[in-house]
C-alpha cells in the first residue's frame, strides 16, 4: 500500500498536546469545583435551598458524568505519560459530579414537602348488606273446634310441630369478585415515583447510566446532548423563580464562573480547529454562548425587577405568594404625623421609618406604569402575615436562618 500525501502529528507532539489539554481541563474543573463548594457554603440554609432549582444541577450532573467517562476512556487509550496526566481532569470531574449529586439530593429533601402532591385517601369498601331477618309468622286467630275434631288428641301435636319447624333463611347472592383495573401495577409504580423522592432519584440515575453509555458510543449524539444541556442550564432556575415568586439564591459569582468555565471546555473542542481530538469546529458555539449569558442576565433581572416581571399582570399576581409590602395608610400632610415611625423592629430594636415613596398619587397611575415603577425600589418595611412589622433587611437575614416569626414563632412564607 502506497500513501501519496498524509498529514498528522508526531507522537511526541501529540503527547505534548494531550498533556497541555489535561492541564487546561484540570484547572477548569478545579475552578468549577471551588465555585460549587463556595455556593454550597452560602446556600446551606433551608430558606436558600428552597429558591434553587435542582434541575439546573441535574443537567450539570449529566454533563460531568459524560466528561468523566470520556476522560477515563481517553486515558486508557493513550499509552505512557499522557495517560497519567488525563487522570487529573477525570478525578476532578468525578469529584464535581459527586458534589453536585449531594447538593441536588439536599435540595430535593428540602423542597419535597413543598412540591409533594396531597395524597388522596382511598375510599372505604362498600359495606355488605346484612341479611334481612325472616318475616314473623302471621298471627292466626283461634277458631272454634268443629264437630268431630274437638275431641281429637292429635290436633295439638300437629299444631306444635308446625309452629316449631324452622323457616328457611333467604339466600343472599354471592358478590362477584372485583376485577383488578387495567394497568394497576403501572399506576402504583407511578404513584410511588411521584411521592417517594428516593425511588424517583434512583430511577432517574438508572436511566441516566444507560443513556450515558449510549451517548459515549456516538460522538455526534454526545455533542448534541452537550449543546442541549448547556443551552438550557439556567432555564429551570428562571422557571422556578417565576412560578414560586422567589428570587434566585445562586450568587452571580457562581453563575458567571460556571458559565465561563463550561463554555471554555466547549469552545476548545467545538471552536478550536487544532484540538486534541481533531473535531471540526461548529458554527453554533457562538450562539450557544450568547444564549447562556442571556440566561444569566435574565436571572439577574428577576432578582432586581421581580421574579415574574416578564409575565402579564394577572399571571404574575396569580403566581405570587404573600406580599410583604402591602400599601399602608398614607400619612397626613402635617410634618409631625409624617415623621412618626411605624414602630420598632423586633429584630434590631430600631424604629421603622415611614416610606411614602409610593403614596396615594401612585394609585392614579396606569397599571403598567405603577407595576414597573416600584419594581426597582425596595420597601423599608416588611409586614408578616401575623401583622408584625420588621425592617426588610432584618427579616431577610432572619429568614435566611429560620422560617418563623421572631415574635410569635408562626411559620412565615419566603420573602
Amino acid at each position: 500500500m502506497r500513501i501519496e500525501r498524509a498529514e498528522g502529528l508526531r507522537s511526541r507532539l501529540f503527547f505534548r498536546k494531550v498533556t497541555t489539554y489535561a492541564g487546561f481541563s484540570g484547572l477548569v474543573y478545579l475552578g468549577l469545583l471551588l465555585l460549587l463548594s463556595r455556593q454550597m457554603a452560602r446556600s446551606r440554609t433551608p430558606a436558600a435551598l428552597a429558591r434553587i432549582s435542582r434541575w439546573t444541577f441535574l443537567s450539570q450532573i449529566v454533563a460531568d458524568s459524560i466528561a468523566f467517562a470520556g476522560h477515563i476512556t481517553f486515558a486508557i487509550l493513550a499509552d505512557g505519560r499522557p495517560s497519567m496526566s488525563l487522570v487529573a481532569p477525570a478525578f476532578l470531574s468525578c469529584a464535581l459530579f459527586a458534589y453536585e449529586v449531594q447538593f441536588a439530593m439536599l435540595i430535593q429533601q428540602v423542597q419535597a414537602p413543598e412540591d409533594a402532591s396531597p395524597v388522596r385517601p382511598t375510599p372505604p369498601p362498600a359495606p355488605t348488606p346484612a341479611p334481612a331477618p325472616p318475616p314473623p309468622p302471621p298471627a292466626t286467630e283461634p277458631q272454634p273446634p268443629s264437630e268431630g275434631q274437638g275431641d281429637s288428641p292429635t290436633d295439638p301435636l300437629l299444631n306444635n310441630a308446625g309452629a316449631g319447624r324452622p323457616q328457611p333463611a333467604p339466600i343472599n347472592p354471592t358478590p362477584a369478585p372485583q376485577q383488578e383495573p387495567r394497568f394497576a401495577t403501572l399506576r402504583e409504580m407511578w404513584h410511588i415515583l411521584r411521592n417517594d423522592h428516593q425511588a424517583r432519584t434512583w430511577a432517574l440515575i438508572s436511566i441516566l447510566l444507560f443513556g450515558i453509555m449510549r451517548i459515549i458510543l456516538s460522538p455526534s449524539l454526545a455533542m448534541m446532548v452537550f449543546a442541549l444541556l448547556y443551552a438550557s442550564i439556567w432555564t429551570p432556575q428562571i422557571y422556578r423563580a417565576a412560578r414560586r415568586a422567589r428570587p434566585c439564591a445562586l450568587s452571580l459569582e457562581y453563575m458567571l464562573g460556571t458559565t465561563i468555565g463550561r463554555l471554555m471546555l466547549g469552545l476548545y473542542f467545538l471552536g478550536c480547529p487544532k484540538n486534541v481530538l481533531d473535531i471540526v469546529p461548529r458554527w453554533w458555539m457562538v450562539p450557544l454562548g450568547i444564549v447562556m449569558f442571556a440566561q444569566v442576565g435574565f436571572v439577574m433581572l428577576q432578582n432586581t425587577l421581580g421574579p415574574a416581571f416578564f409575565l402579564p399582570g394577572s399571571v404574575a399576581e396569580a403566581s405570587a405568594s404573600y406580599d410583604y409590602h402591602p400599601p399602608l395608610p398614607p400619612a397626613s400632610d402635617d410634618a409631625e404625623s409624617s415623621s412618626v415611625a411605624l414602630g420598632d423592629c423586633a429584630i434590631c430594636m430600631d424604629a421603622i421609618a415611614r416610606d411614602d415613596t409610593a403614596g396615594p398619587d401612585s394609585k392614579e397611575q396606569p397599571d403598567v406604569l405603577r407595576r414597573f415603577a416600584g419594581r426597582g425600589k425596595r420597601r423599608n418595611y416588611a409586614l408578616a402575615p401575623c401583622h408584625h412589622l420588621f425592617h426588610t433587611e432584618c427579616l431577610e437575614r432572619w429568614l435566611a436562618i429560620k422560617n418563623i416569626c421572631p415574635q410569635c414563632r408562626r411559620p412565615l412564607p419566603p420573602l
